[in-house]
């Protein structure tokens, strides 16, 4: 049976929020980002997404840690409801939380217009050369496949500066800069890049990870992380594109600097949509690619990979099978040494199945479950009904 409390919730949002600082800290070494990087991003979204969706505690496996005193009564303090709102009385959570969903819904609207408004701009200003011998000869000499083509289109757009795929209900469109000027063979390079995002799905896992940052907007390691990653999924597709082959190596990266340099030069002055900017390479990366193709490093260091890879699964476990919870008794609420017992306390139980623990009268404690407490004391479902009787 799975229970739902706020300490089941705060755990999943600390061991979500764990994994996503930890990943941060890891991708700041270039060298280790490079060799694990895509799957322990990819690790991170399976698992972070898993916990978002089911913040629960098992009821018979999962075993309540209490936190000490001074953090107990700090989570009693913010969870007690004294702030009076349009007449009714929220806490320091509550507020939080609202604060927390208008900023995800804003922001989710917000990126989900964005999309939109790409794929009005590339409509109203692309311009359609799928079926150019230049360009269509280079993209069927990619590894896509007769099925994935039929699904690719692609425009040739004036006020871009540098090559990207973009996405939008199931169709790809490989957005080409109108004024730089590329030979067959770098035309290929081009393709093969983008059409490398595609079958790589790197696309779908960019858009996980944007959920996961938009849901947790609050945290700064999010920017830093989603930074980060766009630097990693160019540097993973760069390794596939480029062989072994030394002279096509050079060709390639002569083909990046060039990209890069149209990039810089250009200015058009028009405000593009951000979701192409985010899929657009960013130029300052492109000094970090150059020198790791030449670097030329494909080994996989296996052991560093468990190492790295083993406790963040292990924790993830454990967040499950151990929930923290809250558990406080002020000394200033015990009168002559006396214990909880069911005569001196009563249980309010809240809309947000917590309970609001009253210790002769006074709130002492919000609680994500009762076992810490006398299982015959009085339940009321609401403070007006619990004073109410306990008067008569």
């Amino acid at each position: 049976m799975l229970n739902f409390s706020f300490a089941s919730v705060m755990m999943a949002i600390v061991t979500s929020n764990l994994f996503i600082i930890v990943l941060t800290i890891i991708f700041i070494n270039q060298s280790v980002m490079r060799e694990f990087g895509f799957s322990l991003l990819g690790m991170l979204c399976t698992l972070v997404f898993i916990r978002m969706l089911f913040p629960f505690e098992f009821a018979h496996m999962t075993q309540n840690i209490n936190l000490p005193k001074a953090v107990s009564r700090g989570l009693s303090f913010i969870r007690h409801p004294r702030i009076p709102i349009l007449g009714y009385s929220c806490s320091f959570w509550d507020i939080f939380v609202i604060i927390w969903g208008i900023g995800f819904v804003a922001l989710f609207f917000r990126y989900i217009s964005s999309i939109r408004d790409t794929y009005n701009f590339i409509s109203a200003y692309g311009v359609d050369v799928t079926d150019s011998p230049g360009y269509k000869s280079a993209l069927c000499k990619t590894d896509a496949n007769k099925k994935l083509r039929d699904k690719i289109t692609i425009l040739q757009l004036p006020l871009i500066h540098s090559p990207a795929v973009f996405r939008y209900h199931m169709h790809y469109y490989i957005l080409m800069p109108d004024g730089l000027s590329m030979g067959e063979e770098e035309q290929e390079f081009i393709f093969k890049h983008e059409v490398s995002h595609i079958l790589h799905h790197d696309i779908t896992l960019k858009f996980s990870l944007q959920l996961i940052c938009l849901f947790y907007w609050w945290n700064p390691f999010c920017y830093i992380l989603k930074k980060r990653s766009s630097l990693l999924f160019e540097l993973r597709v760069d390794s596939s594109v480029i062989l072994q082959d030394s002279e096509q190596l050079k060709k390639y990266v002569e083909c990046l600097v060039k990209v890069s340099k149209h990039s810089i030069s250009g200015n058009s002055g028009i405000n593009m949509p951000s979701a192409i900017k985010f899929s657009l390479k960013m130029e300052s990366d492109t000094f970090i690619r150059v020198c790791c193709l030449l670097e030329n490093k494909k080994t996989k260091n296996k052991i560093l990979a468990r190492i790295i890879s083993l406790p963040l699964c292990i924790i993830y476990i454990l967040s499950f099978v151990f929930i923290f919870e809250g558990y406080y008794i002020g000394p200033e609420y015990i009168q002559d040494n006396q214990e909880v017992t069911s005569e001196n306390t009563y249980i309010v139980k809240n809309k947000d199945n917590t309970y609001d623990i009253y210790f002769y009268g006074r709130h002492i404690d919000t609680a994500s479950s009762l076992e810490n407490y006398p299982d015959d004391c009085k339940i009321y479902l609401s403070l007006k009904e619990a004073k109410k009787n306990e008067e008569n």
